[in-house]
């Protein structure tokens, strides 16, 4: 059963008065599943917003969702098992995944559409003890009596499908009330420790449970490592100060405050300054406007756009400092449409805009710079494909078609687990193809840098931790490939990195994770409470230190040794902006620096500078960099383009520019001051012409580039660190070590080229061989020379990047061979001498014995000759000239005319040719062709273009062609040909006689005229009305020339074949139906008509199932009848007066009195309503009223006696009345009484309730009423 309950009120009512300003609206529905067989109501069904359906479930049998929907797109399918649980869900692509062996409401089993799986093992209390990922991997978890996790064991490195602690230590974790005072919290507080290895956090909290002091510490040096932090908390548990981390507890740090409704009115941050708490203020103004104002006095404004009650989820508008505006167009699902930059006045402004599809789904954006991209998602949400750099300014059109057709789409494909497979360009740079591990991680990437080549392979490994253990690179056309190693320790910390060329980098972290070295390139690490370097020491002795002031950012930072290296101070303004830059080695550096309202560097002071020492900036309200200003040294004026793309530099005093800059279509750059840049698809530089080329690994990162003077090598980690290079412009290898993310140095070393082994076969009696060499680090070419015999000079033979070399053609000698292998102009040594001697055959000696036919009479036949020993090939002569020449026995000789013909033979091998054989001749005789020609028949003209064509014998013909209009189509032994399917015009034959020497002259032309009759030409117009409410009516249409009958269909299918112009259609039910017409001869038919359409809407055809309760003792019942189909409406009648007419199917009574209450309902729509339903009576017998005018009284009868009297009023309705008290009663009488004894008067005075009953029941009992002494 679905009901409907209407939620769209104007903002102006369901907000409070502070955002009446904004006046947004929307009309929200939602419509709701009830299923009273199961006792399952209020399930949300649909919901839509002004009339557009942003969600929908369907429900099974069960009242269980089966489908769910977005905006009309189906997002998941889901089955049950017979238990009700969740059996599978089912993705918009189809991807199913499977949840199976529940135990405690928990899948022990869940399997992927690609085949994986993971499961889980579930106790008896319904925790997971263990869990084994797709890869097998197994973690396992203990926990204390209240079912907290209290110990994690990490899957073990040796043994498959076992967590054990050979590898790494274990997570316990507990949770206890400790009887002590800790940290100022009394006993009976709670502490959680968490420790892996000596790796310990402890939680304390307050009997809220809310941790106010949290303490992290290395227990092997706690002393150092020691981190505390404090948190206070107001009534409401809202944060109200949080210190910063330090070895101590610490009273500086956040403080925030709140207003009445819980919002944050203030945060104040304790620093170096004066006044040493700075305050970011938040104000809370009318329109649901929220201003911010920051340490530094500069106010931002931001208004929201919200429904129903107060958000600060959608800002429509900022107003920032500087005269900046922001504006956020939204439509009513909250989605921008567009944003927009601007200065106060709007003056100067820039837009982006955002169109949607018709699932609500980003479909284009409109970038200024870069034009429309194109966004099409497939049906489980991914980014199917993409175009950018189109010029399709429409915001309301997300122009599919074109963006296909622009050439430009980058397409994408997923595997079953929605992870990218491909990734396809239009020029084929950069695409790629992923393979992935069964838990989702990457295996390995191909990148094709050129189409289909130039690849670059990125692979990945890991551990059953899953953390990256290893990862390789190869190049097409680098023969070495290069990989970085990663190791951890038992916390499962990064404790080495291992380069290409063998160098291992050990950080020593401690148990925090923290690197307490990098290998000897930084030694002696020490951190801040907060996390930050403290101190360490280079390699090459000089001792790193940095202090930190209240805010615990850098104040002073040095380098020394043998003297400062570096000493620099900083100084930050209240927004954290470097304010200041003192150098204390020789001043050079020291600078003040000043900023706007939005925080952009507007001026920096130092003597570096000439002139008045300073460099000054200024910018527009879109962050345009406009001047830029540096002593007297350069004054530039930035020019930028509609597309705020900048495009020239120019020196402000003469106006002249100084860079001109363009830009392809996608916004990449394309030319400054006349060098040109290519941009791919992808938005990589691929080439600066007549300069360099690049190529890109999976992630797009540069890993060659290529120019005249030698190549660069490069290798970055997955975390985007570059950690290697080979250049041979300067011939060195350089490795990259970093610590705390920053480079501490640089391993250079000269590139150096190992030795190539070479090899080749000892012997060889052909003169053709292979020359192969071992392939060298780094090297990427090879230079091979070759000696002939012992005393002969080194010359080169081949110099390339393969590792092989093909030999041919050589005589009989002894052959020496060495490489070298080189990178760039880095050469290694010359490898072994690789030695091969060639023996060749003697020529053969003996002449083979040549066969042919004597005669021949068509000029085809076969040659051949008997085999010579030692021989490879033969060669063939034909009257003394060259015929063949091959390793055969044989050949086949054709299209010789009348002549004699002799043939020789002589066997050859490498070495050379014996003698000429004895000759053997063929006599060719030739027939000739025949002489006369046909003579063809025909008729003159045909009506259906079938017809048969003849023609006259020709002596010594054996075939015949024949021609039609020129093209010959057939040739046979026949003398005549049946024509068929020939149109409208004039067709001529000729025909000629042939043998197997060749054919005769043409005949002359026999001439058919084909005249075919057409169908109609033209289609007719229908006329059908409308709308039917009765389902009979009548199609008509217009009359064609031509045409001697009309088909007519009615949605798809013929119902009238015939000559008539018009047909009267009956008993159509409720629907659309569509006509079309033809018109017909008897060749065929025309053209369909245009379709006419009539809707038919018959009044309901079924009564409603009417449900009515027997009987009610309230007044108050529901009635509820069955949905009929295309009914929009229905009349309820009460005692034959209708009580409601609504789309509803119930309807509550109220206030009903006693009697009898027939119901009968009946459907309706705009054509009228139909039959009566079933007749529902209801009963209604109310429970009488409470009786009123109790009263009760004490009488003396005599002195030992006294009597007890109570009565009351009528009640309308009652049958008896029942009396509590000290006296009971329970009859249809008004008054009761009774006779006691003095000595059982009751103390204190007896006290009554009365009520009123019938079969119905009884009413509530009356106020307590006492009893008075007479």
């Amino acid at each position: 059963m679905l009901r409907k309950l209407g939620a769209g009120i104007a903002l102006a009512i369901l907000l409070p008065s502070p955002l009446l300003a904004q006046n947004h609206t929307r009309l929200r529905e939602i419509g709701y599943h009830d299923d009273f067989s199961k006792w399952v109501i209020g399930q949300v069904a649909q919901e839509s917003v002004n009339g557009v359906i942003s969600k929908e479930f369907s429900f099974n049998a069960n009242s269980q969702i089966t489908t769910s929907k977005a905006f009309g797109k189906l997002q998941q399918t889901l089955t049950y098992n017979a238990d009700g649980t969740l059996a599978t869900v089912k993705d918009g692509n189809n991807n199913t995944t499977t949840f199976s062996n529940w135990k405690r409401g928990i899948p022990q089993t869940m399997s992927f559409a690609d085949g994986s799986a993971m499961s889980a093992q579930v106790d008896d209390n319904g925790w997971i003890t263990a869990v084994v990922d797709q890869t097998g991997a197994r973690t396992c978890y203990g926990y204390d009596a209240m079912g907290r996790i209290s110990l994690i064991t990490y899957p073990s490195e040796s043994a498959a499908n076992t967590c054990d602690s050979s590898k790494w230590y274990t997570t316990s974790q507990s949770f206890v009330a400790v009887a002590g005072s800790e940290f100022g919290l009394p006993a009976g507080h709670w502490r959680q420790t968490i420790t892996t290895g000596n790796a310990v956090k402890v939680s304390y909290y307050d009997a809220f449970w809310r941790p106010v002091v949290v303490q992290q510490y290395d227990a092997g040096n706690q002393a150092a490592t020691t981190s505390l932090q404090r948190f206070t908390y107001d009534h409401d548990g809202r944060v109200t100060f949080a210190s910063y981390p330090g070895t101590s507890l610490s009273t500086t740090g956040t403080w925030t405050t709140y207003d009445a409704l819980g919002r944050v009115t203030s945060v104040g941050q304790d620093t170096e300054l004066n006044p040493s708490l700075q305050l970011t203020t938040t104000s809370y103004l009318s329109g649901g406007r929220v201003q911010v104002t920051n340490p530094r006095g500069q106010s931002t404004v931001t208004s929201y756009m919200a429904y129903d009650q107060p958000s600060t989820d959608w800002p429509v508008k900022i107003e920032s400092p500087e005269s900046t505006v922001t504006e956020i167009a939204r439509d009513i699902f909250g989605k921008p449409t567009a944003i927009t930059r601007r200065n106060g006045d709007g003056s100067q402004s820039v837009t982006r805009q955002y169109v949607y599809a018709w699932d609500q789904s980003l479909c284009k954006s409109i970038e200024p710079e870069s034009g429309a991209t194109v966004y099409f998602n497939d049906d489980a949400g991914n980014l199917l494909w993409s175009a950018t750099g189109l010029s399709l300014p429409s915001a309301s059109d997300c122009n599919f078609a074109e963006a296909q057709s622009s050439g430009r789409v980058v397409n994408r494909t997923y595997d079953a687990r929605n992870l990218l497979a491909t990734l396809s360009f239009p020029d084929g740079r950069g695409n790629q193809s992923w393979t992935y591990y069964p838990d989702g991680k990457p295996h390995q990437v191909t990148t094709n840098n050129a189409n289909g080549g130039d690849t670059v392979v990125n692979t990945y490994s890991y551990n059953n931790r899953r953390l990256l253990i290893g990862e390789g690179m190869t190049q097409t056309g680098v023969g070495t490939a290069l990989s970085i190693g990663y190791g951890y320790d038992a916390y499962g910390t990064l404790a080495t990195h291992t380069y290409p060329s063998g160098l291992t980098v050990s950080y020593a972290p401690n148990a925090l994770g923290q690197p307490t070295q990098a290998g000897a390139f930084a030694t002696g690490v020490s951190y801040y409470p907060n996390g930050a370097i403290k101190q360490f020491t280079y390699g090459n002795g000089v001792v790193h230190s940095m202090t930190q002031n209240a805010r615990q950012l850098p104040t002073r930072s040095t380098d020394t040794g043998g003297g400062a290296v570096i000493d620099m101070a900083y100084g930050f303004d209240p927004n954290g902006n470097i304010d200041a830059v003192s150098d204390y080695v020789d001043g050079r550096q020291t600078r003040n620096m000043t900023y706007d309202g939005l925080d952009r560097l507007l001026t920096a002071q130092s003597i570096m500078f000439s002139g008045d020492n300073q460099a000054a900036f200024t910018y527009d309200a879109l962050d345009n960099l406009k001047t830029f200003k540096v002593g007297a040294v350069s004054n530039y004026v930035y020019a930028y383009n509609a597309k705020q793309q900048l495009e020239t530099v120019s020196n402000a005093g003469s106006g002249s520019a100084v860079i001109g800059l363009g830009y392809d279509a996608q916004g990449n750059l394309a030319n400054k001051n006349g060098q040109t840049y290519a941009f791919d698809y992808g938005n990589r530089l691929r080439s600066v012409p007549n300069k360099e080329s690049y190529r890109y690994d999976a992630s797009g990162r540069r890993v060659l580039s290529v120019a005249s003077n030698g190549n660069i090598y490069s290798l970055y980690g997955q975390d985007g660190v570059l950690r290697y290079q080979q250049n041979q412009r300067t011939n060195r290898r350089y490795e990259y070590v970093y610590l705390g993310g920053s480079l501490v140095a640089r391993v250079s070393n000269v590139q150096s080229v190992g030795t190539a082994t070479a090899s080749v076969p000892a012997s060889n009696g052909t003169g053709a061989y292979t020359v192969s060499w071992t392939a060298v680090t780094d090297a990427t070419t090879y230079t091979l020379q070759e000696k002939v015999g012992s005393a002969g000079a080194w010359t080169t033979v081949y110099n390339g990047s393969t590792t092989s070399y093909g030999a041919s053609g050589k005589g009989t000698s002894v052959y020496s061979y060495r490489v070298q292998a080189c990178a760039g102009s880095t050469c290694g040594g010359w490898s072994n001498e690789a030695t091969v001697a060639v023996t060749l055959p003697s020529a053969p000696s003996a002449a083979p014995s040549v066969s042919a036919p004597a005669s021949s009479s068509n000029g085809a036949y076969s040659i051949s000759w008997t085999s010579v020993n030692t021989a490879t090939s033969y060669e063939v002569t034909e009257n003394g000239s060259g015929l063949y020449s091959g390793g055969g026995l044989s050949t086949s000789v054709s299209g010789r005319g009348t002549a004699n013909y002799t043939y020789a033979a002589r066997a050859c091998n490498s070495v050379g040719c014996g003698p000429w054989s004895a000759g053997a001749t063929v006599a060719v005789t030739i027939p000739t062709p025949p002489s006369g020609a046909p003579a063809v028949s025909a008729p003159g003209s045909s009506s259906t273009g079938s017809y048969t064509v003849s023609w006259s014998a020709v002596g010594n013909a054996s075939s015949y062609e024949l021609q039609e209009n020129g093209n010959t189509f057939y040739s046979g032994g026949s003398l005549s040909a049946a024509i068929s399917g020939r149109g409208t015009g004039n067709y001529t034959y000729t025909a000629r006689a042939c043998n197997n020497v060749g054919c005769g002259p043409w005949s002359a032309g026999a001439t058919v005229a084909v005249a075919i009759p057409t169908p109609p030409s033209g289609a007719p117009t229908v006329s059908v009305p409308g709308s039917s409410s009765t389902g009979s009516y009548t199609v008509s249409w217009s009359a064609v020339g031509n045409a001697s009958s009309y088909e007519l269909q009615e949605n798809g299918g013929t119902i009238y074949g015939g000559g008539a112009l018009s047909l009267n259609v009956n008993g159509r039910s409720t629907g659309s139906y569509s006509y079309i017409v033809r018109a017909c001869n008897n060749v065929g038919c025309g053209p369909w008509s245009s379709s006419a359409i009539t809707q038919v809407l018959l009044p309901p055809a079924d009564a409603p199932s009417l449900n009515a309760p027997a009987s009610s003792n309230t007044g108050s019942y529901s009635i509820s009848w069955s949905e009929v189909s295309s009914a929009t409406g229905y009349e309820l009648q009460e005692n034959g007066s209708v009580v409601q007419n609504s789309s509803t199917t119930s309807y509550s009574a109220n206030g009903k009195g006693a009697g009898n209450y027939q119901y009968q309902v009946r459907a309706c729509n705009s054509a009228g309503c139909g039959g009566w339903s079933n007749v529902g009576t209801t009963v209604v017998t109310l429970v009488p009223p409470t009786p009123t005018g109790l009263g009760a009284t004490i009488e003396t009868i005599s002195y030992k006696q006294k009597r007890f009297t109570a009565w009351w009023d009528a009640s309308s309705g009652a049958t008896s009345y029942q009396l509590i008290g000290y006296m009971t009663y329970n009859g249809p009488a008004l008054s009761t009484s009774v006779v006691k004894n003095m000595s059982e008067y009751p103390t204190p005075n007896p006290q009554y309730q009365v009520r009123a009953c019938n079969a119905q029941g009884c009413s509530p009992y009356s106020q307590v009423v006492y009893s008075g002494q007479e």
